[in-house]
């Protein structure tokens, strides 16, 4: 016997526009990461983390392969300005062309408003990279702290889980698809400490200014995806029990006895 609970019983109270996790997990990535993204520049400040940025530094440039080079230069392509417009841009058109207009408006403005914060802080702080001797490749501009390609692939692939969670997707598609976009920054992020085009701090602080821009993300998308996806849950509820009310009447239907007609 399976146990079935209501959508409307339980929602009607807690719709995924109030419901308390749509609330607290933005607050959570809002705060912690505001904490630690002070830490991190306050480790900075004080010269603390300068011991551990260059062994970090000196270690991969020793350790590093051609193989380790290869894959780097791969994902910090793919985190790259250019990789992440064109990446939005059909993502944008993708979600558009579907009818999902608000999923698009809430792409772009995440990635509009990083990369704004992450401009603001580079020029503000004017952290140097590492130096040159040690870097590969490219890098384009001279301000290393914080990564830009860890603060705007953090962005652009939780907004993208974001979106995920709040689709008609299957549980097990929307697992897979969120442990993508896990992976995806924090393999960017990496690229530039294999590099040598960032310091570890710069790297970890672009994570964490992503964690807090995605609290904000957040709570935008629990006021524009919440409400369309109880309407989306609510019409397949009322599918479902339509569906139901059908069978029992088929088979009401069928267990009514028939009367013999008589012939006189």
């Amino acid at each position: 016997m399976t146990l079935r609970v209501p959508y409307n019983d339980y929602f009607s109270q807690h719709d995924s526009s109030n419901h308390p996790v749509r609330t607290t997990v933005p607050l959570i990535f809002m705060i912690a990461g505001m904490i630690l993204f002070l830490a991190d520049s306050l480790f900075i400040a004080t010269g603390a983390a300068s011991g551990m940025d260059h062994s970090v530094v000196t270690l991969m440039a020793s350790l590093r392969t051609g193989a380790m080079v290869a894959v780097s230069r791969l994902f910090t392509t793919i985190g790259s300005t250019v990789a992440t417009v064109i990446i939005v841009i059909l993502a944008a058109a993708a979600f558009w062309l579907t009818k999902h207009q608000v999923q698009a408006y809430l792409l772009v403005g995440s990635i509009i408003g990083s990369a704004i914060i992450t401009w603001i802080i580079k020029h503000l702080v004017h952290r140097a990279r590492p130096a040159a001797t040690y870097q590969v490749g490219t890098v384009e501009d001279p301000y290393s702290f914080p990564s830009g390609h860890s603060v705007n692939s953090t962005v652009l692939y939780g907004t993208l889980a974001i979106i995920v969670l709040y689709s008609a997707l299957t549980a097990t598609q929307r697992i897979w698809a969120t442990v993508l976009c896990v992976l995806m920054p924090l393999f960017v992020g990496l690229s530039r400490i294999v590099l040598c085009q960032h310091w570890t701090t710069d790297v970890l602080a672009g994570w964490i200014l992503g964690i807090f821009w995605l609290g904000i993300v957040g709570l935008a998308a629990k006021y524009l995806l919440g409400p369309l996806k109880d309407k989306r849950q609510e019409a397949l509820e009322t599918e479902d029990e339509q569906g139901h009310q059908s069978k029992g009447q088929s088979h009401q239907e069928r267990r009514r006895p028939r009367v013999a007609s008589s012939h006189r």
